[in-house]
């Protein structure tokens, strides 16, 4: 999995940064594999919008806020 280089944008506070790095960490870089969810897990928290997900892809990615 690869994960985008954040450092220069949380070294620099600046709005700029800020706007950059909150674009970036909204991303949907995850599996739900790497958070060691099942697949019926994930299902129950959709039912239960804990995870509001509309779309019903087949491969679930997630950003780092979900």
């Amino acid at each position: 999995m690869k994960y985008p280089e954040i450092d220069e944008y949380y070294a620099d506070p600046s709005p700029e940064n800020r706007d950059k790095l909150m674009d970036i960490l909204g991303q949907e870089h995850f599996k739900i594999s790497d958070l060691g969810v099942t697949s019926r897990v994930f299902s129950n928290w959709k039912i239960k919008n804990i995870i509001p997900k509309v779309d019903e892809r087949q491969w679930v990615r997630l950003n780092l806020f979900e």
